[in-house]
């Protein structure tokens, strides 16, 4: 059990942040923040406890300051089933096919668009839909869709979106 209520049912971990999503699908956060990873946390702190969001949230009523026009919140019904973490982007999918990013945009990471600073809130990958798997690494990310699809965003510095 995660906090006394919930069992882990997959983990993610980054350089700085790990995630934990629970089976009744929960996303629970823990590591540093200097990037709005954790996003419930004061920006630039080390948190250790674990905060979370999930189907009572469901991303609603979830400040919309930093978050792009079509970002996260007001969908119902939406839980996490898996998490994936980068150096300083967290990215949750859903099971309904969205993907959430929030954290460390530099490189174009988050997926929506340009090279945003920093989004301190989950916001929706607005091209992503149908996504069964995410992964992610220093400072790219990559989905795979249900039909088979794989989509990568982020530095290619090394060549690494293929």
């Amino acid at each position: 059990e995660i906090d006394g209520k919930h069992e882990a049912a997959s983990v993610s971990c980054g350089a700085v942040n790990s995630c934990i999503v629970s089976r009744d699908g929960f996303i629970f956060l823990c590591g540093e923040n200097r990037s709005g990873q954790i996003f419930r946390a004061p920006l630039g702190t080390k948190v250790y406890l674990l905060c979370c969001c999930g189907p009572d949230v469901t991303w609603v009523g979830m400040p919309r300051l930093d978050q792009d026009p079509q970002g996260g919140g007001g969908i119902p019904g939406t839980f996490v089933v898996q998490s994936a973490c980068s150096d300083a982007s967290v990215y949750a999918l859903c099971g309904n096919g969205l993907v959430f990013a929030w954290g460390s945009g530099s490189s174009g990471q988050l997926g929506v668009g340009g090279s945003r600073r920093v989004l301190k809130v989950p916001s929706k990958i607005p091209w992503v839909k149908n996504a069964k798997s995410i992964s992610a690494h220093h400072s790219s990310a990559a989905v795979v869709t249900r039909d088979g699809k794989v989509f990568t965003f982020g530095s290619n510095k090394f060549g690494q979106l293929g």
